[in-house]
């Protein structure tokens, strides 16, 4: 058999060579990752099948989100089709960026869609129930969550914010200081507290954290929290992101709300997910048989419509998804103008700008058919 075998590779080695030439160069092409991520075209998800509300009120037409592919650390090949197609984006993952596992990763997802619909829940319900005061909302604020934290940073992906205390400063901007030369701390401000609020908007170095820890999202859009806790000094070069998280309570809610499971993540959806909500509890029919969509995060408080990324592959998703009207943050419009002008027929929809939840609330009630 062995010497079978050396006889068929002598006699066949230039044909094996050549295989190898040919083909192992196209192996690592499609299967090595590199440290790039592509953001491509992908799909409109109508909202009426995430949410039920119990009441009557139906709507012609729907309102729907719209997410895209993203791809991270995409092979050579991968790239260089992203190189030259106008519908896909291609950009370098810096070391900073390339620090989480792929379940950290996933876990960040579904704190930061939890984030979104409660905040669209609380929206929505907290508007229309200054026209129907039988329209009930019970909640609490839950605290704010980490989902990006630095490499080697001690705190995790889940970590809740429980209080906050801050080192103090004089006029001047310098640190107060005690007789022993120990910083001078604030008292400690828990969550919902002004101080709170604002702390951790505006964190800053030698801050004191007293966090507890977390490890799930729950499927009523609560999340898990473990019997750990711990306390943390902010550090200079910490970054990390942060997402409010409110506990709705379903059973106290009137007319009664129900999520189904789904598959959508992130929190870019907020402004069609609250006007989905908001549509099915007024006795007014804002879809006006049209095929609504866009993307934005909300701000349950300001009513603000914040940025969000992929703006240039969701202008195409939804042109050739037939959305009538698509509802761009004031954030990302420009960037969006420009992707929607360089598209053949792009009138067929209309793209409108907003900066707050009533700009596209008064477009709805007022645009003409």
């Amino acid at each position: 058999m062995l010497e079978s075998f050396k006889y068929f590779i002598k006699r066949y080695k230039l044909y094996i060579f050549l295989a190898l030439a040919i083909n192992i160069p196209i192996i690592l092409i499609c299967t090595i990752r590199t440290n790039y991520e592509i953001i491509s075209k992908g799909d409109t998800v109508e909202f009426t099948s995430v949410v039920d509300i119990e009441n009557d009120y139906n709507e012609e037409g729907s309102f729907s989100t719209i997410y895209v592919m993203d791809i991270e650390k995409s092979t050579p090949l991968m790239n260089l089709i992203a190189k030259y197609d106008n519908e896909m984006e291609i950009s370098y993952i810096e070391e900073y960026e390339n620090v989480l596992s792929d379940l950290e990763s996933y876990f960040a997802g579904k704190l930061m869609y939890t984030s979104s619909v409660n905040e669209a829940i609380i929206s929505a319900y907290t508007l229309a129930k200054e026209d129907n005061t039988d329209i009930k909302l019970d909640y609490t604020f839950d605290g704010y969550y980490i989902t990006y934290r630095n490499k080697d940073s001690e705190y995790k992906i889940g970590d809740n914010i429980l209080s906050i205390k801050r080192a103090l400063k004089d006029e001047n901007d310098n640190y107060l200081y005690d007789n022993n030369s120990n910083l001078i701390y604030s008292d400690e401000y828990k969550i919902g507290s002004n101080e709170y609020l604002e702390y951790v908007k505006s964190p800053r170095v030698n801050d004191i954290w007293y966090i507890q820890e977390s490890n799930k999202v729950n499927s009523d859009y609560t999340v898990n929290k473990l019997d750990s806790y711990k306390t943390i000094t902010l550090k200079k070069g910490d970054t990390f992101s942060l997402y409010p998280i409110s506990k709705v309570n379903l059973d106290n809610t009137s007319p009664k709300i129900k999520f189904n499971t789904n598959t959508i993540g992130g929190p870019s959806g907020g402004l069609l997910q609250t006007l989905s909500i908001y549509n099915k509890l007024t006795n007014f029919d804002y879809t006006r048989g049209l095929k609504i969509a866009g993307t934005g995060t909300i701000n349950s408080t300001t009513y603000k419509i914040g940025a969000i990324g992929g703006i240039k592959e969701k202008i195409p998703t939804a042109i050739d998804d037939g959305v009538d009207i698509f509802f761009c943050p004031k954030a990302n419009y420009n960037e969006a103008y420009l992707k929607y002008e360089s598209i053949k027929n792009h009138d067929r929809m209309k793209l409108v700008e907003v900066e707050t939840l009533m700009d596209a609330i008064n477009y709805l009630k007022e645009v003409s058919l």
